[in-house]
């Protein structure tokens, strides 16, 4: 499945899809595993902030969380 049907299926608001693209690109080019665990951890603080701000809510904040370690773990084993 791809990013955007993930959101589609999460009902992810269209201003925070970009945002999320963005997080996901720069995992993406994430150099070593280090840089790795630098995205990884801006990608926490973000879905802390868009909780925080109610932009997202519980079912969606835990599915972006396993959206976002599965992208993680798929990157370190690559």
């Amino acid at each position: 499945m791809s990013l955007t049907e993930q959101l589609d299926t999460l009902r992810i608001a269209k201003d925070l899809r970009l945002p999320i693209e963005r997080l996901m690109r720069a995992l993406d080019d994430a150099a070593d595993a280090n840089e790795v665990a630098q995205e990884a951890q801006i990608q926490i603080e973000f879905v802390q902030a868009m909780e925080a701000a109610k932009k997202i809510r519980g079912p969606q904040v835990e599915a972006l969380y396993i959206l976002f370690d599965d992208a993680v773990q798929a990157r370190l084993k690559a």
